[in-house]
């Protein structure tokens, strides 16, 4: 009798998202990121739009996933906010609050739902830079301190991230809350965008 596995929660992450995350991808223009025709109006948006959802998201964390996961993530070394207001004044913009966007995480599988979405993120960031740093029309906006702040750890980075989730879903099925965690993160960046 063969007997059938389950997907693992990394792939069923990938799979169950994967609707949101091209939305959002389609969205945030990632083919004209990637061929060099991305606008600095374009970039500029794109870093505004990320600086609303860590400024939402990075707050809550450290409160939600206490010492053990907040360690266990290295979630220091995570922290976006400040490369983004690097971005920000590089740019001279203006990043007022947005009005009416409200994200609550309330457990540690809600926090690493949300984490999933902004850790995928940087590890896509690494591709995203190269094609940043040959695109003429975005010289201003060097060094593009989000996209380029985990550098070299990028990989280390998301694999620790990704044995976690493992970790939180072994033995306990946490798998269905962080998947519902990780697809509401995707249609908060989706209604940044749309702002």
């Amino acid at each position: 009798m063969n007997k059938q596995t389950q997907p693992s929660i990394l792939d069923r992450l990938k799979q169950e998202t994967a609707p949101h995350h091209r939305a959002v991808e389609q969205l945030a223009q990632a083919d004209t990121i990637l061929n060099q025709t991305l606008t600095l109006t374009q970039y500029s948006r794109l870093i505004t739009t990320h600086y609303h959802a860590h400024r939402l998201i990075e707050p809550q964390l450290p409160t939600i996933l206490g010492a053990y996961w907040a360690n266990r993530l290295q979630l220091p070394r995570r922290r976006r906010l400040n490369a983004l207001q690097h971005d920000i004044m590089q740019l001279d913009l203006d990043c007022g609050p947005i009005s009416q966007l409200d994200f609550s995480i309330n457990t540690v599988p809600q926090a690493l739902g949300a984490m999933y979405v902004m850790e995928g993120s940087t590890l896509g960031g690494a591709v995203i830079f190269k094609a940043l740093k040959k695109n003429k029309q975005l010289n201003r906006a060097a060094p593009f301190h989000y996209y380029h702040l985990c550098g070299q750890n990028t990989r280390a980075l998301w694999l620790n991230f990704c044995q976690s989730v493992i970790e939180l879903t072994t033995p306990t099925d946490q798998a269905d809350a962080i998947i519902i965690a990780a697809q509401n993160t995707f249609n908060v960046y989706r209604r940044l965008l749309l702002v």
